[in-house]
């Protein structure tokens, strides 16, 4: 796992703030009402992000068969990362998804390709 470089609260919030609005005002209304700020925002926030350089690579545990009250004291507490190995091996999603289920179902579906960057583009 890479660690996420260092950002400050107000930062976050502001960040926060933005995908807010985009999610309940629709990325093109609550772009066009925070554009000068948003873009300033986002240069700033680059620049801040490149000069404190690459970030570390972190181990992170693989556990099986983790009881809750272990996650809860090892990992959540810790706000400690880890991965639930085979955690997932019951679920319908692993048994039955494939490509070739993907295919038979959605095979045929038209899918409209939009690029996000482009605030004009006429899709949400």
């Amino acid at each position: 796992m890479v660690a996420p470089k260092t950002i400050s609260t107000k930062k976050r919030i502001k960040y926060g703030f933005y995908q807010f609005f985009d999610h309940f005002l629709g990325r093109k209304l609550s772009y066009k009402l925070s554009k000068r700020s948003r873009v300033k925002f986002y240069k700033n926030l680059e620049q801040e992000l490149k000069s404190k350089g690459k970030g570390r690579v972190i181990p992170v545990d693989r556990v099986k068969n983790l009881s809750k009250e272990d996650f809860i004291k090892n990992y959540r507490d810790k706000k400690k990362p880890v991965i639930f190995e085979g955690a997932a091996d019951n679920w319908d999603a692993i048994k039955n998804w494939s490509l070739d289920y993907f295919k038979d179902l959605h095979g045929d579906d038209k899918i409209v390709l939009a690029d996000q960057l482009n605030i004009d583009n006429p899709y949400e």
